[in-house]
């Protein structure tokens, strides 16, 4: 245990240095903290009980949750980490932390492209149960490590026990999330999960859980393009502007035709200044599509009932445990006039998802070139 207790005294200045410049990364701080938490998975490995077995109640609860998933979907930087914040603490929502890139993983196609190996999974979501996503809180179980040694125990019972499908990986993450969790929902009905971009992908998932619903958040194209492009400038990320605006408009599209071809009864599309406009109104829609009893927890933005912090790329905006309404018109500020012109360019598709600009004739004939010019 002293090996243990020394692992974490070195872990914790470097989780604090990665949240205190987040929005940018570190590589040292990155690989730094990669080699201590390899270190201590080991460490917690050797301490696994060998006559192990899980309590009578989470066998019976994962039962009620498995083929009932909710899948948020949004390009990035569109409020979909918000979104899953609010949903967080709900008493009858098992509320996956952080991004899972779980179908993205172990769909059928990604399959044929990818070589994951269980270990490699199993130690990447022990990782995410105590750094989730650079920002505070960390360690989402608790601070009671024991906790940690009962996650990596659930993942090895439910891999072995579940059956052997493409959904096996990911359900074993969702029910060891649940039964090793000290805050888990008493009342279980849903399990939710936050990809960016899973508007792409409603065909994989429809696949591996076919009774799944989708919340869809949109944002202004424009204000969407100008976080994007400061997200990639300050991690000096490649910036290409013309991708980006084509994938933004295809999202818009895409939460056109999901809802199109799957009903409002699976598929509900919002506005992400909606939802930080007037977050009751649209926090009770979404309990109404769900299906689940309204509590004000809905209200505050939380990681595993922790307060989260806000994912913005404005250092001064980063609030902890409560909505913020995010400033207007930086889009002005941050894209030049090529950039301006791109994004003004999916008018057509924006208008789809209830956006409208004024724009003038200068702008209209800007429009129409670039996209002749992108379609040449």
């Amino acid at each position: 245990m002293d090996k243990i207790k020394k692992i974490v005294e070195q872990l914790n200045p470097v989780l604090e240095k990665r949240d205190s410049i987040f929005p940018l990364r570190d590589e040292e701080n990155t690989v730094a903290m990669h080699n201590i938490l390899d270190q201590l998975v080991t460490l917690l490995d050797e301490r696994k009980e060998p006559d192990w077995q899980p309590d009578t109640f989470s066998l019976k609860s994962v039962e009620m949750i498995q083929d009932s998933s909710v899948f948020l979907c949004g390009y990035m930087k569109s409020g979909t980490t918000l979104l899953l914040a609010l949903l967080d603490g709900h008493d009858e929502l098992n509320v996956m932390p952080g991004d899972s890139f779980i179908v993205n993983k172990f769909s059928r196609e990604a399959e044929r492209m990818n070589d994951i190996s269980w270990q490699a999974w199993r130690n990447n979501w022990f990782k995410r149960m105590i750094n989730p996503t650079g920002q505070k809180p960390f360690w989402i179980l608790g601070t009671d490590l024991m906790l940690y040694s009962k996650f990596l125990q659930f993942m090895d019972y439910w891999y072995e026990h579940l059956p052997s499908t493409h959904r096996r990986p990911i359900l074993a993450v969702v029910f060891s999330f649940f039964c090793a969790n000290p805050h888990r929902p008493l009342h279980p009905k849903l399990w939710v999960e936050k990809t960016p971009g899973n508007e792409f992908r409603t065909e994989d998932i429809l696949t591996l859980f076919p009774d799944s619903k989708f919340i869809h958040i949109v944002r202004d194209p424009r204000e969407n393009l100008a976080s994007i492009k400061r997200l990639y400038t300050s991690r000096s990320w490649k910036w290409d502007y013309r991708e980006m605006t084509k994938t933004l408009s295809r999202s818009c599209n895409m939460a056109n035709l999901n809802l199109k071809q799957l009903s409002k009864s699976r598929y509900l599309v919002i506005r992400y200044e909606d939802l930080i406009a007037n977050t009751n109104a649209v926090m009770h829609d979404i309990a109404s599509f769900l299906d689940i009893s309204w509590n004000d927890c809905l209200l505050k933005p939380t990681v595993n009932s922790q307060p989260a912090k806000a994912n913005t790329m404005y250092k001064e905006r980063q609030v902890t445990g409560r909505v913020r309404r995010s400033a207007q018109d930086k889009w002005r500020e941050e894209l030049n006039d090529i950039e301006k012109r791109a994004v003004l360019s999916i008018l057509p598709e924006a208008k789809k998802v209830g956006y409208t600009w004024r724009m003038s004739i200068r702008d209209y004939l800007s429009l129409l070139f670039f996209r002749l010019r992108n379609r040449i």
